[in-house]
């Protein structure tokens, strides 16, 4: 994401890579997402909602993220301010804003910063995570 004086007060963006085989583990990556938002379940509501009923915030990181990276492999550039309204007016999102939007709104801002990282393959900038294969 470009932040300097040029672009302050502008909406950081993130852009696909060129690069075919950072493609391709990107593509990876996205199926790896939509596995942990769970297999198991039809729609990824399901998986979101009975993850926070559990006490974890997996499956939703996991549902940011998938529909983060989706948009940036499928659009190839994303404002990341723009995905965060987006991900407030997003239906899964609403229907468990009550108790979990500022989790949501906190995994919004850290997933921008790991998949900006990913497509600039800036592997360095991610701790922790499974990484990118």
């Amino acid at each position: 994401m470009d932040i300097s004086p040029e672009t302050a007060g502008q909406s950081p963006v993130i852009t696909r890579p060129e690069d075919g085989e950072l493609l391709e583990r990107l593509k990876r990556k996205r199926e790896e997402y939509a596995r942990r938002i769970g297999d198991e379940f039809t729609h990824p509501e399901q998986a979101v909602v009975l993850g926070l009923a559990a006490g974890k915030l997996g499956p939703l990181d996991a549902y940011i993220k998938h529909k983060l990276l989706s948009e940036v492999l499928e659009e190839g550039t994303v404002e990341t301010w723009s995905f965060s309204k987006k991900i407030v007016e997003d239906p899964i999102i609403v229907s468990i804003s009550e108790y979990a939007l500022p989790q949501a709104l906190e995994i919004t801002e850290s997933a921008c910063g790991i998949i900006n990282a990913y497509c600039s393959n800036n592997l360095s900038a991610v701790v922790g995570g499974t990484g990118l294969h």
